[in-house]
């Protein structure tokens, strides 16, 4: 008895496991085809963005510890920052060192200890790389009212904002990332067009797309955990489409010889639903 509904779980398998399994997926309808391809997308976003968000969330948390446990006291008013404490402070956790002194001179002193810096004084913030040196004057600021304990006051709130931000930030991604994957289809669809042609199979288009969207899987996934684990793959959306490409002529050449085996020529082939 052939079958013809199965669950999503085993479209996810049957797409990458072998070109006979196709003549079954292509029995799916257009609804299952994009229900899979929006819970596959959904699915490897939420892989991606998990290890940024934990890592994002670890740097916000050591900021906010530093804020709470070491940082002097300090007041930024009327366009200027005042600093009670041993200067310079400098933060070198990354590869852009931050200095802040609002001594006299700090500019002088400080500067030119370095090819890269972000160097906060007492009235601007400076901005040096390899390239060119960038000024911003704090009284652009001058409304802001801020010291260390209005800031630690303040900090169950920013961590409530970040939380929020996170989860926005998740939910664009997510929507990005599948609008991008059915715009992925739509180019895959057609090597599916040119594989329908050699292979004179007179497949619908509707069709095609279906064998578009399950031909993406073993690709989808690779590229996904390559960027989830910042792996850098040469030519890596070119492998993505050859991938494709290769599950769609598998297919389409699995299916030609088994219509071929039925005796069927240049038909619709009893494939649509």
């Amino acid at each position: 008895m052939i079958q013809h509904k199965i669950n999503i779980f085993k479209c996810f398998i049957y797409s990458i496991t072998g070109f006979d399994r196709y003549k079954i997926l292509l029995r799916q309808s257009m609804g299952k085809a994009v229900g899979y391809l929006i819970l596959l997308t959904f699915l490897l976003s939420v892989a991606v963005f998990v290890p940024v968000y934990q890592l994002t969330y670890e740097k916000s948390s050591e900021a906010l510890s530093y804020i709470t446990d070491s940082m002097p006291d300090f007041r930024f008013s009327e366009g200027r920052l005042e600093v009670y404490g041993e200067m310079p402070i400098v933060i070198e956790d990354n590869d852009l060192p931050v200095v802040i002194d609002t001594n006299p001179g700090a500019e002088d002193r400080i500067i030119g200890q370095y090819d890269i810096v972000l160097l906060f004084t007492d009235d601007k913030l400076v901005m040096k790389n390899y390239v060119n040196r960038q000024e911003y004057p704090l009284s652009a600021f001058e409304g802001i009212d801020v010291t260390k304990d209005k800031l630690m006051e303040s900090m169950p709130m920013i961590e409530a904002y970040m939380n929020i931000m996170f989860i926005i930030t998740g939910i664009f991604i997510s929507i990005f990332f599948v609008a991008g994957k059915f715009l992925s289809a739509l180019a895959v669809s057609v090597i599916g067009l040119i594989a329908n042609s050699s292979y004179r199979i007179n497949m619908s288009y509707k069709n095609i797309f279906k064998l578009s969207i399950f031909s993406m899987t073993l690709p989808l996934v690779v590229c996904t955990i390559a960027d989830a684990l910042m792996i850098n793959i040469p030519f890596q959306t070119l492998l993505f489409y050859i991938g494709s490409g290769i599950y769609i002529f598998g297919a389409m050449n699995r299916i030609k010889r088994n219509l071929e085996a039925a005796g069927v020529r240049h038909e619709n082939n009893g494939i649509d639903n």
